[in-house]
């Protein structure tokens, strides 16, 4: 009897410490997947409204921020949601409107209690968004200011590839959506 006593153990040790271990890496699973921010384009009929929706995790807050191609690090912030963080996960939708002599994008909840946006009003130049295939560390589209149609057309072909497109008095930032 004396002997199984320490095979006991050594068992009840063992099966313990997997035990520790299944826990802090199921914990650890959860805790990422609670960061993961769930970016998804919604389809539409409309070719001039382009639509995401947005998982806000409990306690993060959502930033529009505009990228410069030709300079990565300069970064500019189109707006945020840091006054609206709540202690709860909320989606919001992120519509991006483009018609002519007018460009839009605006973030709002299901609800439309709250909405957050910009909006311009132009003839010239004309300003849309082009929306990548996919979406790559946030990197949702383009805006893409221009006078020229077909350089519109062209960018829609090959928005991958859009800077070899652009003509000097073009512009075009990268869009992109941070959690934190």
């Amino acid at each position: 009897m004396k002997n199984r006593k320490p095979e006991c153990l050594f068992v009840a040790l063992i099966l313990l410490i997997a035990f520790a271990c299944f826990f802090i890496m199921n914990n650890n699973r959860q805790a990422s997947n609670a960061e993961t921010t769930i970016v998804k384009s919604i389809p539409s009929n409309d070719e001039s409204i382009r639509t995401y929706e947005i998982v806000e995790p409990k306690e993060k807050s959502i930033y529009l921020i505009n990228i410069n191609p030709a300079n990565q690090k300069v970064e500019q912030e189109v707006f945020n949601t840091t006054n609206l963080t709540r202690a709860i996960e909320k989606t919001y939708y992120l519509e991006y409107r483009s018609d002519e002599g007018y460009y839009g994008v605006r973030l709002y909840d299901a609800k439309e209690t709250v909405q957050i946006g910009t909006e311009k009003q132009a003839i010239e130049p004309i300003t849309t968004f082009i929306p990548y295939e996919e979406i790559k560390d946030g990197i949702i589209g383009i805006v893409l200011t221009t006078t020229n149609e077909e350089t519109i057309e062209k960018v829609k072909d090959d928005p991958e590839n859009a800077e070899k497109y652009l003509a000097t008095t073009d512009t075009m930032q990268q869009q992109k959506i941070v959690i934190k």
